[in-house]
Order: C-alpha cells, then structure tokens, then sequence
C-alpha cells in the first residue's frame, strides 16, 4: 500500500512539474511572450493534413501490433511499450510532413529556440532512458518494458532534426535560385 501510494504522489508531482516545463517551454519559444501558437491558414490545413497522415499511421500500426500479439509465440516487448512505440511514430510522421510542408512553426515562434528546447528535452529523455536502462527496468525476462518509452522521446526528437536540416538545406537552395 505504501509504494502505491509513494507512487501516485511521484506521478502527481511529475505531472506538476511538467505542467510548469510546457508553461515555461511556450513562453521561452515564443517571439512575443504569448502562450498561444498563431497560424496561417495554409499552416493550419497543412496540420490538417498532418494529423490524417499521423492517424492513418497510427490505425496501420495498430493493425500490425495486434497480428504482432496475436501470431507471436513468444512476447517480445511490453503490451504498454508497443502501443506507445506507435503513438510515438505516429507523431513521427505528422511532425516531419509538417516540418516539410512548413506547418510545423508557428508564426510567433522563434525555431531556433524551439531547436535549443527539444535538444535539451532529448537529453533529459536520454539521461532518464539510461537511468532506467542502469536499473535493469528496460528489459525484464527478456522482454522490452514500458521504461523504454524515454529513451524512445529522445530518439524520436533526434530523428526530427534531420528532417529539419533537410527542410533548412532545401528553403536555401530555393532562395539561391
């Protein structure tokens, strides 16, 4: 009883804490001390479109997770971790076809700012990742536990830099043009 409890109040508090990061994160990233993301037209149809691609993801994974489930023998990775494991690519694909399209951003945010805070975000994902790795959390009885899912943050962030670069690269080369 007691560790549930010591639990539950480390969840609540974690949960504050993150309440307070996201304030501090939005005003941070913002280039007029707004809260609010503000978008165009053509940046909100292009999240639009984001999400659909990002939730059809998402059904195709599920899809495959449960023939994954059903025709395994042997359980390879958590229940809990497999369906995080695709909300995280799900998220995946809106935020690239969103960087690309140009969607992403939001017209009073600073991006390099945004850059600054999602590394510093990986990191802390990372360094929580290990911690559980450390602990023999991430594995147990051979199988991938939902103590994976920092360390799969920190890979998804990083995965979004590239994407970036490329978006950076390609906006330059037009210009040049």
């Amino acid at each position: 009883m007691e560790y549930n409890l010591g639990f539950l109040a480390g969840g609540i508090l974690a949960a504050i804490i993150g309440v307070i990061f996201i304030c501090i994160f939005l005003r941070y990233t913002k280039t007029d001390n707004s809260t609010k993301c503000k978008y165009d037209e053509r940046q909100q149809l292009v999240r639009g479109i984001g999400f659909k691609y990002g939730f059809f993801t998402f059904i195709i994974y599920n899809a495959a997770a449960s023939v994954f489930i059903s025709f395994g023998e042997k359980q390879y990775i958590d229940h809990d971790a497999l369906m995080l494991i695709g909300i995280f690519i799900s998220t995946f694909v809106y935020a690239a076809f969103c960087i690309w399209k140009e969607g992403y951003f939001s017209l009073n945010e600073n991006p390099k700012r945004v850059v600054i805070a999602f590394t510093a975000i990986a990191l802390l994902n990372f360094c929580i990742g290990w911690r559980s790795y450390l602990h023999g959390l991430m594995f147990e009885n051979g199988m991938l536990t939902s103590h994976c899912i920092n360390f799969l943050c920190g890979i998804l962030i990083v995965l979004l830099f590239p994407v970036m670069a490329a978006k950076h690269m390609n906006k330059q080369k037009e210009a040049e043009e």
